[in-house]
């Protein structure tokens, strides 16, 4: 009986054994697979997220670009203006140089006539 009840206490250690490995894997494998859905999902988010930035990005830039583009116009306007300005206001400072010019000349000459008659 001792030696029937050891065989049968070996037999039922080596199944146990048997399961407990086979659970084991079983446990392994499903860990494998819950953290390869992790790192897919994980991948899935990061694309979402890519996307979106792009998305919010672009609509900055291209905001972005319009700002520019209304600063760009409006200081050429300014250029254009102060330009205007400045080319009218050398023209009339000109302007009266020539005529003080102008009268000078023509004084003197009136002067030399008169002189030699």
């Amino acid at each position: 009986q001792r030696i029937a009840r050891r065989w049968l206490a070996i037999q039922e250690t080596n199944r146990r054994r048997c399961q407990n490995s086979a659970i084991k894997i079983q446990s392994l494998w499903r860990t494998c697979l819950s953290r390869m859905h992790l790192y897919q999902d994980l991948a899935n988010i990061i694309r979402s997220q890519s996307v979106a930035r792009r998305y919010l990005s672009r609509a900055i830039v291209y905001q972005h670009k319009i700002t520019k583009f209304e600063e760009d116009k409006a200081s050429t306007k300014i250029q254009s203006a102060w330009r205007g300005f400045w080319a009218f206001s050398h023209f009339v400072i000109i302007q009266f140089e020539i005529t003080k010019l102008q009268s000078l000349v023509r004084g003197l000459l009136t002067r030399r006539q008169m002189h030699f008659r």
